[in-house]
This record gives structure tokens, sequence and C-alpha cells, in this order.
């Protein structure tokens, strides 16, 4: 067994979770590496400490009370994430917009002749195409 493989399996060997063939494999391991020897012993130690210690006497309701708040962190959304949410919605209706725009104005027929959106130029077309207009509003200035 390589030793980049012996660490993550550690725990399990501690825990008794390794399989029996690896768990041979595991201790011929242990007694040919120094460096492997000396972290699993150190583990097992901190393992043999923990075990050790007092355990604290908790209420009642001290596991539902942590089940909650981890809970709570797990399905509230953080600010950060809202904002970008928010966004993302923004954005899409921004882009739903302008294609119901750009075909709304690419689909309809347009109502207004090229020239006339110059509200001066459509002015002049209008009088210099029908003369007798132009002939009698200048006549009526001319007096």
């Amino acid at each position: 067994m390589k030793c980049k493989n012996f660490v993550p399996k550690i725990s399990l060997y501690i825990d008794d979770k390794l399989p029996q063939n690896e768990k041979v494999l595991f201790e011929e391991h242990l007694k040919s590496c120094k460096e492997c020897f000396k972290e699993y012993s150190s583990l097992k130690n901190v393992r043999t400490s923990l075990m050790n210690l007092n355990k604290q006497k908790t209420g009642a309701r001290f596991e539902s009370i942590i089940m909650q708040k981890i809970e709570k962190k797990l399905y509230t959304p953080s600010q950060a994430s809202t904002f970008f949410q928010t966004v993302k919605v923004s954005l899409l209706a921004a882009v739903f917009l302008f294609a119901v725009i750009a075909a709304f104005n690419f689909f309809t027929p347009s109502f207004f002749d090229k020239k006339s959106h110059d509200n001066i130029a459509a002015l002049n077309d209008y009088v210099l195409k029908d003369t007798s207009v132009y002939d009698k509003i200048s006549s009526g200035l001319m007096g």
C-alpha cells in the first residue's frame, strides 16, 4: 500500500471499518513505514483522548434545537444569493421586454412614410404637392 492511499484509511482502520483484505495490507504497511505509523499513532491518541472526556448532559430538546438551527442555515438564502437571483430575474425581464419591442417594430407595418417623421419636411411635402393650397396661402398673406 502506498502512503497516499494509506492516510485516508487511517480513520476507517481505527474505527474497525476496513474490509479484512485491506486491513491486512494496512497492518503490513504500518510495520514497514515509520511516517505512516507515526500518523496512525497520533490519530489513535486523539481518538482515545476524545473517548476519555466526560460526557456532558444536555437538555431534553437539545438535539431538536440543534437540528432546527442547521435546517434554518441550510434553507435560508444568503443576501448575496438573493441579490443575484433578483439580478437574474431583472435581466430576464429586460431581455423579454426588448424582444417584445423588437418583434413589435419588426412585424408591424409602418404607419408613416419614411419622410413624414420630420414634421417640417412633411409640411413642405404637403404644401408643395398641392400648389393650389400654396397659392391660396401666399395670396392670402400678400393680401
